[in-house]
């Protein structure tokens, strides 16, 4: 992510790395997205203004059918958007199959 242009600019890249030490914001954001399902937010559409040049990917996992996580994946606006929704989605589905097969 740090190699992609806009975040060249330390001044953007200042308040995202702030956000990672104040995780109570990031946690907070992760918390107002859609309860279920994968969610994609770019650039502005995500509440944070440290994140405003970000994308940020979210998918839930569920244990027994039932929500239980989230996972997230944040990087620049120019990500491949096929390739890190495929593996999220996978990802998402493993946990939730080795959870449930645990429980």
């Amino acid at each position: 992510m740090l190699a992609q242009p806009e975040f060249r600019d330390v001044d953007k890249l200042l308040p995202l790395l702030n956000i990672f030490e104040r995780k109570i914001s990031f946690i907070y954001e992760l918390l107002r997205m859609p309860s279920e399902g994968l969610h994609i937010r770019i650039g502005r559409e995500n509440n944070l203004l440290a994140i405003k040049d970000c994308s940020l990917i979210t998918t839930t996992y569920t244990i027994g059918g039932e929500h239980v996580g989230t996972v997230a994946v944040i990087g620049p606006k120019r990500m491949a958007y096929p390739r890190v929704v495929t593996m999220i989605d996978l990802l998402s589905k493993i946990l939730s199959r080795s959870l449930s097969d645990i429980q």
